[in-house]
Formats: C-alpha cells, sequence, structure tokens
C-alpha cells in the first residue's frame, strides 16, 4: 500500500457545500466535487434513476465555477457493480427492448459526458467495480483504488458485451491482448495486479483514498507504477490474435464454457477498433451487439440464474 501525498491543502478545509439526491450525492470542498453513488444496499448498481441523477451530478460539477475537479465514489466494498441485472429481467420478462436500449444508450451518453469532461475525473474505487462499474471508472481519467477492490468485465459470461463503452476505453488504455483478456476471460483483477498492468493508476489505504483521488484529481503526479506481477506479456501475446479462433488457439484460459455468440460480437468490437471506425460507427456496431445479445432467450436466462442485490427490487425506483 503507498500513500500518495499527505493531505489536501496546509489548512482546514473550506466549508462544504452539498445537494443530495436519493441515489446519488454531491460534496464540494476545496474545488473538488465528490460525487457519490448511493445505492449501498443494491451494490450502487445502476437502475435508470440512479444513471439520471449521476448524469445530472456530473453536469452540474462541470457547469459549476467553484469546481476544478470531480471524483467519483461509492462506499467500503463496493465502488459500482455495474447495472441493476434485476432491471434488466423484469424488462426482459416484459419483452421491453425499447427501454432496454434507452437505457444503453443513456448510460454510453453519462459516460461519455464523463469522459470528455474538461474538468479532470478520477474514480475512487473503495470496493469492487464490475462490468458497467469498470466501464464507468475507464470512463475517468484517472483510478485510485483501495487494496482489497476488484475490477472486472464480466459481461461475455452473461452472453452480453460491455455496452457503455468500457471494451473501447479498455483497448485504448491497455492495448488490444489485455483489453480482449479482460473482456472474453472476464477475470477477477485484484487491486495491485490491476495497478502493474495499468488499469488503475495508484493505491491507497481507505482512510485516505478519497485524499489522495482528490490531490490527483487537481494535478498532483501519480506515483511510479509497480513492476508487472501478472504474466503481463503472456496476456498480451495469447490475445493478440486478430481473430477469435486465434485467441481459442493461443490462449492458456479455458474460454469454451463461455457463450459464443458474446464473444464473436466483442470480437467484431474489436475489429472495428482496428479498422479505425468512427466513435458514431463504433457505437452503432455496440448498441446493435447490445440488442442482438437481449433478443436471446439464453440472456434472459443467465441473468435469472444471478442473485440479486439487496434492494434491487422495483420499489428501489428502478422503473420510472
Amino acid at each position: 500500500m503507498t500513500p500518495i501525498a499527505p493531505r489536501l491543502g496546509g489548512g482546514p478545509p473550506a466549508p462544504a457545500a452539498s445537494f443530495e439526491h436519493r441515489l446519488v450525492a454531491t460534496e464540494t470542498r476545496d474545488s473538488v466535487a465528490t460525487i457519490r453513488l448511493s445505492r449501498r444496499d443494491a451494490g450502487h448498481t445502476l437502475n435508470p434513476a440512479a444513471l439520471f441523477q449521476l448524469g445530472e451530478a456530473v453536469r452540474r460539477a462541470i457547469c459549476d465555477p467553484r469546481v476544478r475537479a470531480i471524483v467519483l465514489t461509492g462506499s467500503p466494498g463496493a465502488f459500482c457493480r455495474g447495472a441493476d441485472v434485476g432491471y434488466f429481467v423484469r424488462s426482459l420478462r416484459r419483452g421491453e427492448l425499447d427501454r432496454l436500449m434507452q437505457f444503453t444508450r443513456a448510460g454510453a451518453a453519462v459516460f461519455d459526458t464523463i469522459a470528455g469532461s474538461p474538468k479532470r475525473v478520477v474514480a475512487a474505487l473503495n470496493g469492487s467495480a464490475i462490468g458497467g462499474g469498470l466501464e464507468l471508472a475507464l470512463a475517468c481519467h484517472a483510478r485510485l483504488a483501495a487494496p482489497a477492490a476488484s475490477l472486472c468485465l464480466p459481461e461475455t459470461g452473461l452472453g452480453l458485451v460491455p455496452g457503455w463503452g468500457g471494451l473501447e476505453r479498455a483497448a485504448a488504455l491497455l492495448g488490444d491482448g489485455v483489453a480482449k483478456w479482460l473482456v472474453y476471460a472476464g477475470p477477477v483483477v485484484a487491486t495491485r495486479d490491476a495497478w502493474s498492468i495499468g488499469l488503475v493508476d495508484g493505491v491507497a489505504a481507505p482512510a485516505e483514498l478519497l485524499d489522495a483521488a482528490r490531490r490527483v484529481a487537481l494535478g498532483e503526479p501519480l506515483p511510479p507504477r509497480p513492476g508487472p506481477r501478472l504474466e503481463a506479456d503472456r496476456i498480451r501475446r495469447e490475445y493478440a490474435a486478430p481473430t477469435l479462433e486465434g485467441v481459442f488457439a493461443a490462449a492458456s484460459d479455458d474460454l469454451s464454457a463461455r457463450p459464443r455468440q458474446a464473444l464473436a460480437a466483442a470480437s467484431a468490437l474489436f475489429d472495428g477498433l482496428r479498422a479505425d471506425a468512427s466513435p458514431a460507427a463504433l457505437a452503432a456496431r455496440r448498441e446493435r451487439a447490445v440488442l442482438a445479445a437481449f433478443e436471446r432467450p439464453d440472456t434472459l436466462r443467465r441473468l435469472e440464474a444471478l442473485p440479486a442485490p439487496r434492494g434491487s427490487a422495483q420499489r428501489q425506483g428502478d422503473d420510472p
């Protein structure tokens, strides 16, 4: 564990200015807006209401002249465990594909707003960042993590693809080989390993994480990265093949249980990156892949088999 630096500022903190939604809370202090996901009983999963409130909070912070930088965080144990699976299941049972696609587009738009923010946005990962939660962290300009955090893109194992730009951002950040490993194999990556391969940019003790993230958001240099703990060279070599068949032939990870249609859809997205497709073309290709996944009956069966987080019932405001 490497603390990043002393406390923010030399004197007492400036008075805090706050506003709070039911599912997202924002505090502005020392010119940094800290946006905290507040669905703690549901692992800070994102339903339509939480996603809308997150987008509103980010836009307010971007437009607020008092704010120089932004930190996104959750609570100990969970940064964000992705999209609310219960919302997916209820919508699929009712055949509401249009609502699911609206939700997918809305999430992509919010994450694009974060990625394109003129103010630096830092994710403080104080717990698990799973699926859409890792996509949210990847949309930020830097990521700091507590030692016990974990990161994963499990979508292809559920018959889906990352729908909010995480595949593309992982490839831009880490290169195609490591990004394909994250997407195809869906490993759970511990903080230190994530730091060594560049998935996170620093590690701080839980009690120091928010202050460290605020300082980095304001421009403090990141600490030196440790040497690789994962077999990064092996991963890059085995997943470097341009075709899915080539990856299957080379990878030592067992990919046989992963739904082949989801892997093929993810492979097509990587093809679009190699072809230097425009952002609009990539987004359209990603939407088509997400829709095709939702249309497959086996996707619903896989989602129904997952344990639902506490608090993810309809009463939590996910079906406005």
